[in-house]
């Protein structure tokens, strides 16, 4: 079990360590999106109508933000064991301290619930752009025929013949049909978007309430101070 729990504090230390860094690269790359509906739009669409089937640019940035969902949500889970493992044992009196720790440990558990949310948002978006796509893109269906050779003189010569053909139906598209896609791949755009910027804020305050209350996270029964970041 002490190894077991020395290892646990091992992964708070470290992940509350990178904490700092995990913010910046986050705010970097929040930086580098279009906040400009218009140009959201436009980019979006354009990728849409040039490959209905897949939009390329939607797909980089809904798999850099569940990576960075996952990342931060480790991070967090671990973080939270650490808290919890500096709680120290009940005692009368002096439990300011551990009252900072239970705190914190409420803070963390908000950030990862916020955060946890998003993971229903991937499978919404490929489910209903599914639904929307199958009005727009060409059906192929395959037909196989069989028929059998009667002329033979004898039954042993009976045989049969098989042939297969394919069919493409080309269906009436509704204008709206198409701005239903590009509509729902702007609006999933938006959200992948702000689940990164949801990312950034929920580490940052958890790194903001851990940096100010670090002395009393860490020794919850002493007035001494607590380590640097």
């Amino acid at each position: 079990m002490d190894k077991l729990i020395a290892q646990a504090k091992e992964r708070g230390e470290k992940a509350l360590s990178q904490l700092p860094a995990d913010v910046l690269r986050i705010s970097n790359l929040c930086d580098s999106l279009s906040s400009d509906a218009g140009e959201i739009e436009k980019a979006v669409s354009a990728e849409t109508l040039k490959s209905p089937g897949v939009n390329g640019k939607l797909m980089e940035l809904k798999s850099a933000a569940t990576k960075e969902v996952l990342s931060a949500l480790t991070s967090l889970k671990a973080i939270t064991a650490l808290v919890k493992l500096l709680v120290p044992d009940i005692h009368d009196g002096g439990n300011f301290g551990v009252g900072i720790q239970m705190q914190a440990i409420k803070e963390i558990d908000a950030a990862i619930k916020s955060l946890e949310g998003f993971l229903e948002e991937p499978l919404a978006y490929h489910e209903k752009r599914s639904g929307l796509l199958e009005k727009i893109v060409d059906k192929e269906t395959a037909e196989q025929k069989t028929s059998t050779t009667l002329e033979a003189k004898e039954e042993k010569d009976k045989g049969t013949t098989k042939t297969e053909s394919t069919t493409i139906s080309k269906p009436h598209v509704l204008e709206d049909s198409k701005e239903a896609v590009i509509a729902l791949d702007v609006k999933f755009y938006i959200k992948f978007s702000l689940a990164l910027g949801s990312v950034r804020d929920n580490l940052m305050l958890v790194c903001d309430f851990v940096k100010k209350n670090e002395s009393k996270i860490r020794t919850p029964r002493s007035s001494g101070g607590g380590y640097g970041f």
